[in-house]
């Protein structure tokens, strides 16, 4: 992984922590006294690195708003021409400013509301994300980040400290983009979602309320809530008994309700079977999974058991609690309209499972569900969906190959064709599920990748949406040349379609 860096203070020391990645390489380094003067200048001579970090520190050379506009505006022009992510400094303010009002007491953070603008167009770019140098700061104050007398002699103004926090920031903030997302949280209860333990404690033991000693399980509570709403699946994993927690949730007053859970696995059993049981009932992987406890032992067991899932202590202790709250485990990349709309569609998914049950053919089941397809090409208002399927998408994946918007963008600029498949049916929108690239080599076209989210298979979807395109094909004079394929240890479902169409096509091997 290539990693470039401008930046316009001595930034050595954090080089030297990335070097500790081997999946790390610094591409470039340039150490700019006039980041605007190297920014344009890279301007010209595009990197090809997949990571550009690029910091300033307006507080510490005390940068004028129109400088610091100046920046943010060169910074948005490279994103356009750059293929990968661009990490951009967050320390915007606190520099020399042109307002009066900036300058009253009380009034230091004006140049934020006054910058707004400028900023959001920068977050608009699907390639740009901030890293947050400001949040590291006022976790250890600026008398322990800051060392001036170094700054002005050596342009190394950071204290080691800092210096350690900005490098596992940017280590972090690398990595999560870099793989795919995590789906679900799976929660204990007992001195996890509450203190106390209920089968001992009762109902009036167990403390979650904004008085001193439940205000951190109130605040996770509410952090989840927060979580479900952009789109995290939220379920229960406790060793307890199933009325009890029910109504613990019904009758005492916290943020989270029994119906904000999905998933509720109450009960005796080993934790580990619950969780793969959870992980086939919502079919999705393990790999998407967070499991969240307070017991040692149980963490452990689920370490050992099922690697795969991203464990965490929580502890009664808000400092810590602050730090699991900040892990890059709990946030997106990008929230897209599906991501908003996930619990409704897991939701509507149990309600379709629930016909077929009661069906006695799967002729029957397709045909009770009245499926509907809306299939686009090129539409580039769908790209930051589609990037995030390329992502996602392991079983059903003809060839995992992540696409930025970017790539997408430049892909139809080489008279490539994108289509996008949407899905719906009499229980709910399934939202933009599918993506099928067509690449032309020499007029003849090839299916570059073909994938669909793990929530539409089963249902004669992908068999339509590939005749559907193929035909389109067909019909213009461009009839399908090849087909490309990569196996993978997860895209069984993909490699069965493609033999029951009985064409192998042009395999790639794995890597």
């Amino acid at each position: 992984m290539k990693i470039s860096i401008i930046s316009d203070v001595t930034f050595e020391p954090v080089i030297k922590q990335l070097e500790t990645f081997q999946d790390f390489k610094i591409h470039r380094y340039s150490y700019a006294n006039q980041v605007v003067a190297e920014l344009l200048l890279l301007d010209t001579q595009p990197e090809e690195a997949d990571f550009l970090v690029i910091h300033f520190d307006s507080f510490f050379f005390r940068y004028t708003d129109t400088y610091i506009v100046e920046i943010l505006n060169t910074v948005k022009g490279i994103a356009a021409k750059f293929k990968g992510n661009i990490l951009l400094s967050n320390n915007l303010y606190n520099g020399r400013h042109g307002s009066l009002l900036k300058n009253n007491i009380g009034q230091q953070d004006q140049v934020i509301f006054e910058l707004h603008n400028v900023v959001r167009e920068i977050i608009q770019s699907s390639n740009i994300y901030f890293y947050d140098i400001s949040k590291l700061i006022s976790r250890i104050g600026i008398r322990n980040s800051y060392n001036y007398k170094l700054g002005f002699l050596y342009q190394m103004p950071y204290t080691k400290e800092l210096l350690n926090m900005i490098s596992t920031e940017i280590i972090s903030l690398i990595s999560f983009l870099s793989q795919p997302e995590k789906k679900a949280i799976f929660v204990d209860c007992d001195n996890t979602l509450w203190k106390g333990v209920l089968g001992e404690d009762g109902l009036e033991g167990i403390q979650c309320d904004r008085n001193a000693k439940g205000v951190l399980f109130f605040q996770f509570q509410d952090f989840l809530l927060e979580k479900k709403s952009e789109g995290f699946i939220l379920g229960l994993c406790s060793k307890n008994n199933e009325e009890e927690v029910k109504e613990a949730f019904t009758k005492l007053n916290m943020p989270l309700k029994w119906d904000n859970f999905l998933i509720k696995k109450v009960n005796w059993l080993n934790k580990s079977d619950n969780l793969q049981e959870a992980a086939k009932e919502l079919n999705i992987g393990l790999d998407s999974f967070i499991f969240i406890d307070d017991n040692d032992f149980e963490l452990q067991s689920i370490k050992s058991i099922l690697p795969e899932v991203n464990i965490f202590k929580l502890v009664d202790d808000y400092n810590e609690f602050l730090l699991l709250t900040d892990n890059f485990a709990f946030k997106r990349k990008r929230l897209t309209k599906e991501d908003l709309e996930k619990n409704e569609q897991y939701i509507a998914e149990q309600q379709r499972n629930n016909i077929k049950a009661s069906v006695q053919s799967f002729d029957e089941y397709i045909k009770s569900l009245g499926i509907k397809m809306d299939i686009t090409v090129n539409n580039t208002a769908d790209f930051a969906r589609l990037s995030q399927l390329t992502e996602k998408t392991n079983q059903f994946n003809f060839n995992k190959e992540p696409f930025s918007i970017i790539d997408l963008e430049n892909f139809i600029a080489g008279k490539n064709l994108i289509y996008g498949l949407r899905v719906s049916d009499k229980f709910g929108d399934y939202g933009l599920v599918g993506l099928i690239l067509i690449e032309f080599f020499e007029d003849q076209p090839i299916v570059r990748n073909f994938l669909l989210s793990c929530r539409a298979l089963g249902r004669q979807i992908e068999d339509d949406f590939f005749k559907y395109v193929k035909n389109e094909l067909y019909n213009k004079g461009f009839p399908l040349h090849e087909i490309r394929f990569r196996e993978t240890l997860k895209n069984a479902p993909a490699r069965i379609f493609l033999d029951k169409m009985n064409r192998s096509g042009r395999e790639i091997p794995a890597e």
